[in-house]
């Protein structure tokens, strides 16, 4: 009897992992809107982040691709570049962006080294230029697969290795002194499953103020927290868009790679809006991005539109009128969208 009972409770545990849904992601009407191409043949191997500070686009590269690169965003001309990869005080091994400050002055680079480094920015007449400015040693040796600075002065980590029953984010003060985990696993997570990590495989991060909003690559879940100014979390929302399809090997997560679909290669936010690009074909399996979608703070869709163009990383500009495209075509360059054109 024991092992007719264990037998069903297998077999259902497989049901409910290789369950496809359907979704109204998938049925979301698919607009067409418009775009400028820079045509500035930018001369870099990768992206890995954007963002936009101080009129200017800055493109990170991470892991070996050392080009951190800072674009003038009226026309998509390179103007300067920060930090270097070396060994050397203010270099790094594998650079993370992790955000500019408020007063737009310094940009904060997190190496997978397990350091942060500060660069003092200057641009004046459309020359730009930086300069190491000091590192922070986080109190524990900790390596994050993200780091992002929020506007209160803390960081949100999204750690390399944790157990399956740990929370999903690291808080962390302005010393990068832990002071408390949160967000929920997006998956039913056994004890023993020991690649917990492989869910975050591709994890995008980005904040607004004090709110950090989620994606993943290995499926398509979206999540948004606010951090208080007394470091409470508030959880705005947490959504599997569509059922992963994933079994364990030996206490390991697989992704079925017929069966699941990919999620979000990026992600962007302004006052209001999130903006992500989408990693799946409208077949469902996840080879190339194909259409931006847009939700609302709460995780609802708004919008689905059409890419001009091939590529991963997006960001807005400072008065949020724009979402910058880093796309191939076939060098890297750099289209621009209209935002109240991708609302209508």
């Amino acid at each position: 009897m024991n092992k007719l009972l264990s037998f069903f409770l297998i077999l259902g545990f497989y049901a409910c992992a290789d369950r496809q849904v359907n979704s109204p992601l998938l049925d979301a009407e698919v607009k067409t809107v418009e775009s400028r191409l820079y045509e500035s043949d930018l001369m870099i191997k990768y992206c890995d982040a954007m963002d936009c500070s101080n009129s200017c686009i800055y493109l990170s590269a991470a892991g070996l691709h050392q080009e951190n690169i800072a674009v003038r965003e009226t026309d998509g001309k390179e103007i300067g570049s920060f930090g270097r990869r070396d060994q050397g005080p203010g270099e790094y091994i594998a650079p993370i962006y992790a955000g500019h400050s408020e007063n737009k002055d310094t940009i904060y680079v997190w190496d997978m080294n397990g350091k942060l480094y500060l660069y003092s920015i200057q641009l004046q007449d459309s020359v730009f230029s930086s300069s190491f400015a000091y590192s922070i040693n986080p109190p524990e040796s900790k390596f994050y697969q993200r780091l992002m600075r929020l506007k209160n002065g803390c960081y949100v980590g999204l750690p390399l290795e944790e157990k399956a029953t740990d929370s999903v984010f690291v808080l962390l003060d302005s010393r990068l002194n832990k002071i408390k985990k949160f967000g929920r696993s997006p998956v039913e997570l056994k004890a023993d499953y020991r690649d917990f990590r492989k869910c975050f495989d591709n994890a995008r991060i980005t904040v607004y103020g004090n709110k950090i909003f989620l994606t993943l690559g290995s499926f398509a879940y979206i999540a948004g927290y606010e951090i208080t100014d007394s470091q409470g979390i508030t959880t705005l929302f947490e959504k599997t868009l569509i059922q992963p399809v994933y079994h364990s090997s030996d206490g390991y997560i697989v992704f079925d790679k017929e069966k699941n679909r990919e999620g979000f290669y990026d992600i962007a936010a302004t006052d209001k809006h999130i903006f992500t690009v989408d990693k799946s074909k409208p077949d469902g399996r996840g080879m190339e991005p194909g259409t931006f979608m847009v939700f609302d703070h709460q995780g609802n869709l708004i919008s689905r539109i059409k890419m001009n163009h091939e590529g991963a990383r997006i960001c807005v500009s400072e008065d949020e009128k724009t979402l910058y495209h880093c796309v191939r075509d076939p060098n890297f360059d750099i289209a621009s969208y209209k935002i109240e054109d991708m609302l209508k």
